[in-house]
């Protein structure tokens, strides 16, 4: 950055740069306004002058918020300089996607934004400085979930949250079997989001579907199964003997497939 500078600039000169359908619905900004309008905006955004207009790097939650709340002008850093699109879309979208409340198809939006830039994931998480795995759970949900229940999936915090809405997890459990039929999983959705299922709850449902259950026997049995934790002790001549990950050997004693070597057991 050069010649940067923080000045009051008129709000009505700030243009908007493409920011991928972040909401900034007024509902979502009452806390942040209600902040602004008690301790004032304590971080300026962040514009770069361009041909005479401003355009916003960072900081347009706040710029909304201010917006609403009325002002004519705003504090701004003010960087003076060509537009370098890639770099200007990283800082541009960076703050909101670190964002708490940000929706699975919030962060979808702004993923793809970045894939026509042919970017690949790997790209995408470096820039933004989340996990690969909270950008795949995102575009699997935007790719796949059915339209209907999008709005619902979000991030939960507490059971206050949790009403009418599916977890990012609940999501991704019903998501992960691609076998599963488009009307099952739409009736998977609506289970979850009326029921308020966990993962542990839908995985279940899931395994007794492809045991042959029908949905309506699915749905009142599931509730008979309950998470049991163990310890299991292995040893070097299990592995040997079996030649499995650990993940598969512990999956067979489970099932039953492969019996315990009572001589190596303590």
């Amino acid at each position: 950055m050069k010649n940067d500078k923080i000045i009051e600039i008129p709000i009505k000169d700030v243009k908007d740069f493409d920011n991928s359908r972040i909401r900034t619905e007024k509902s979502d900004m009452v806390p942040l306004m209600e902040d602004i309008k008690h301790r004032g905006l304590l971080q300026p955004i962040g514009v770069l002058e361009n041909n005479g207009n401003y355009i916003v790097r960072f900081g347009n939650r706040r710029l909304e918020a201010c917006k609403k709340l009325g002002w004519k002008t705003i504090p701004a850093i003010v960087e003076e300089g060509e537009l370098d699109i890639d770099s200007f879309m990283a800082d541009n979208v960076a703050e909101n996607v670190h964002r708490k409340d940000l929706t699975p198809i919030e962060l979808s939006n702004v993923v793809l934004q970045f894939r026509e830039k042919g970017m690949s994931v790997s790209e995408i998480s470096t820039n933004l400085s989340i996990p690969k795995s909270r950008i795949s759970d995102a575009l699997r949900i935007t790719n796949y979930a059915p339209d209907k229940f999008k709005s619902r999936i979000d991030t939960i915090r507490n059971t206050q949250d949790k009403k009418g809405k599916i977890s990012v997890s609940v999501a991704n459990e019903i998501l992960n079997n691609r076998r599963t039929k488009k009307e099952v999983i739409e009736e998977l959705f609506e289970f979850a989001s009326s029921d308020e299922l966990s993962a542990q709850d839908v995985r279940v449902v899931n395994t007794l579907l492809w045991e042959g259950k029908d949905m309506k026997t699915a749905k009142k049995e599931f509730k008979k199964f309950k998470p049991v934790t163990c310890d299991l002790v292995f040893y070097k001549e299990e592995f040997d003997k079996y030649n499995l990950s650990i993940k598969d050997l512990i999956k067979s004693f489970i099932s039953g497939k492969i019996k315990p070597n009572k001589k190596l057991l303590p």
